[in-house]
């Protein structure tokens, strides 16, 4: 629906852009403070069947990774995180775990992202990646052309009644997506 895709940019966009700039001025004439902005490693790529959210993460990541550069010298720096999955209810909500995607990558826990996340921002990072995959994930778009990045991108998006990338000939959700999510529920369905 419409307003669930304008809600994503609403979000991802709008709102993290007015808090960021509501905030700067104040920063920067005290000549020290800190943004700390949430991305994803989606943010790296075009992400097919997932369009919007791909891209609203790609602007989360250039506008803070611009910002940074733009005040170098201010005693202001911006920090802008960019996990993989991470083991959360909304991966369960969003639908995920019906991808290839999310069934293949291993997930993160929000104190291991949260923790990165606060040593990077203190350090005056511009970008942290925590998690091996999601660095793998961001090497991986960083040495291959979007062209190469789409299809394989795409692929690995479908859902679970596309074929098992495996080549068992099944319906993912039958093969390997069942075993994958049999093996991640918690007490609610997803990893505790």
């Amino acid at each position: 629906p419409v307003d669930g895709q304008l809600g994503i940019i609403d979000l991802n966009i709008h709102s993290l852009t007015e808090l960021t700039l509501h905030f700067l001025p104040g920063m920067v004439a005290r000549r020290r403070g800190g943004v700390l902005n949430l991305s994803s490693v989606a943010g790296f790529v075009p992400g097919p069947y997932m369009a919007l959210y791909f891209a609203s993460k790609g602007f989360v990541r250039f506008f803070s990774e611009a910002l940074h550069q733009e005040l170098r010298r201010t005693g202001v720096t911006i920090t802008c995180v960019a996990p993989g999955p991470v083991s959360t209810e909304f991966l369960a909500r969003s639908g995920a775990y019906q991808t290839v995607l999310f069934n293949i990558l291993p997930k993160v826990d929000p104190e291991y992202v949260a923790e990165r996340a606060w040593r990077g921002f203190k350090s005056g990072r511009r970008l942290v990646v925590p998690g091996i995959s999601a660095k793998l994930a961001a090497l991986a778009a960083a040495l291959l052309p979007s062209a190469a990045m789409l299809p394989l991108v795409a692929r690995l998006q479908r859902g679970g009644n596309d074929p098992c990338p495996c080549g068992s000939g099944m319906k993912f959700k039958k093969c390997c997506g069942t075993r994958q999510i049999q093996l991640r529920r918690g007490p609610r369905g997803i990893n505790p």
